[in-house]
């Protein structure tokens, strides 16, 4: 099992460098930032270039890029830009976008999510195109591209798609080399359980046939903390979600408590659904505590 941060808390050059150099002594494989354009204090650009000056192994990546902010050749160009400065060691997370407010705030349009997962669909070929380093043309529903070639030339970034619906699960098994799984993303947050997370895993197997065992599948996990009495704290969470403690213990995206019992929690979506990777919320876990999951 590998883990991963997601740093939605990070908001000075000090507070940068702490963080990742206490995720690199603490054993985390990843770093990420979410793309929200309210509500997170850094812009996830400048700071994954950033962080590729100030981290020396730390995989470095968005959880999740909204495809509905920039347009997918921009990306791929700032991508391959960012791979050649870390070292090849970007992870591009991309989603459709969905925060509502954000829409609002900005005057972009919030299409039905069909429609989103339709643009999602071609951005994905886009930057596959873009990072083959061929020159090319395409003309889709959303998108139009003639003779694009992208640098700089690099090795692609991995790609990963993070949701939970089946379309956007079956794309991913298809064309990603790593799913992140989750909850409906809304106004309203799902209770997500052990068998909706098994309903998942079972869509993208069989959506990506032989090349399922090269996907690297991770988690999310929201809330969570280690110790001999947690209670407290997963109260704080579900209520936080609008869910019964009762109900939080039962989800995958809750850890709480003994350091022995979060270690079977791991070793069951291990064993049981194939996933190698777990990242933490800056937001809502004890991460000093979790630490001493990580480090093993």
């Amino acid at each position: 099992m590998q883990f991963g941060l997601q740093a939605s808390r990070v908001s000075t050059l000090q507070e940068l460098r702490s963080t990742l150099s206490w995720a690199e002594q603490s054993g985390f494989e990843a770093v990420y930032w979410p793309d929200h354009l309210m509500g997170t204090p850094l812009a996830v650009g400048p700071t994954l270039a950033t962080a590729a000056q100030l981290s020396s192994r730390l995989r470095l990546g968005s959880l999740v890029y909204a495809n509905d902010f920039r347009h997918p050749l921009l990306l791929a160009r700032e991508l391959a830009t960012l791979q050649l400065l870390s070292g090849g060691r970007m992870v591009c997370g991309l989603g459709t976008g969905w925060q509502e407010a954000e829409y609002r705030a900005t005057g972009l349009t919030l299409d039905p999510p069909g429609l989103r997962l339709s643009r999602l669909e071609e951005a994905v070929t886009l930057l596959k195109q873009a990072w083959s380093g061929e020159t090319f043309s395409f003309s889709g529903e959303h998108y139009q591209v003639s003779e694009f070639v992208c640098s700089p030339r690099v090795a692609p970034p991995l790609l990963m798609l993070g949701g939970g619906g089946r379309r956007l699960l079956a794309l991913a098994a298809r064309q990603a080399d790593g799913v992140n799984f989750n909850a409906r993303l809304g106004p309203e947050f799902d209770l997500y359980t052990d068998q909706r997370l098994a309903e998942q895993v079972e869509w993208v197997r069989e959506q990506a046939g032989e090349r399922f065992r090269q996907l690297k599948l991770s988690l999310p996990v929201y809330y969570g903390a280690v110790g001999p009495d947690t209670r407290a704290a997963q109260e704080v969470a579900a209520l936080g979600r609008g869910f019964s403690p009762e109900q939080a213990a039962c989800s995958p995206l809750f850890f709480f408590g003994s350091l022995g019992q979060v270690r079977e929690r791991l070793e069951e979506l291990a064993e049981r659904y194939g996933i190698g990777q777990v990242i933490f919320s800056q937001y809502g876990c004890d991460l000093e505590s979790l630490a001493t999951v990580v480090s093993g």
